[in-house]
């Protein structure tokens, strides 16, 4: 059996994330996160929602889009998404469920799963998930939601034991 590299991890994921979002228009005070389920409401994630949209400007920025507003009330919609679909282990299901949060966000993409363990960090997970995303290039569905015709944009975080769970909400 062949060992598992980072690469062939970030990959995996990235697979993960273009299979089952193909076709969607839908501060830790420590590096670690908590044992425990976190709080869906928990402030203790607002660096990174902060991290996350900072990130996603940055990567707008190189193609001449202009930044997206943090919106509260995206940022909200994208928590609840994390956790539901955290927790079922299921992307995009909080998405379906509520029609993208009753016609709140446009689309959403998502960074499934990823091991708080391996990664060592959820600010590294935002990172290298967003990275991933751009990397698809024009013809990949979470880069054209990044750089799509949007004002706003929300992200939420969920950590369940080991893995996190990020969704961007735009509108």
């Amino acid at each position: 059996m062949l060992p598992i590299t980072g690469a062939m991890f970030r990959r995996v994921g990235l697979l993960l994330l273009i299979i089952v979002a193909t076709g969607c228009r839908a501060p830790l005070s420590s590096a670690s996160a908590p044992s425990s389920t976190s709080d869906p409401g928990a402030p203790a994630f607002s660096a990174e929602a902060g991290l996350c949209i900072e990130q996603t400007n940055a990567y707008r920025a190189r193609v001449g889009r202009g930044p997206l507003q943090r919106s509260p009330l995206l940022e909200e919609y994208a928590t609840a998404a994390a956790r539901t679909d955290g927790l079922a282990h299921i992307a995009h299901k909080y998405a379906r469920q509520t029609n993208l949060g009753n016609g709140t966000s446009r689309a959403e993409n998502i960074i499934l799963w990823w091991s708080l363990r391996y990664y060592g960090s959820v600010q590294q997970i935002v990172k290298l998930g967003l990275a991933d995303m751009w990397q698809q290039g024009d013809a990949g569905s979470h880069y054209r939601n990044i750089v799509g015709n949007y004002s706003e944009a929300g992200c939420g975080l969920f950590v369940n034991g080991d893995e996190v769970t990020v969704v961007q909400a735009f509108r």
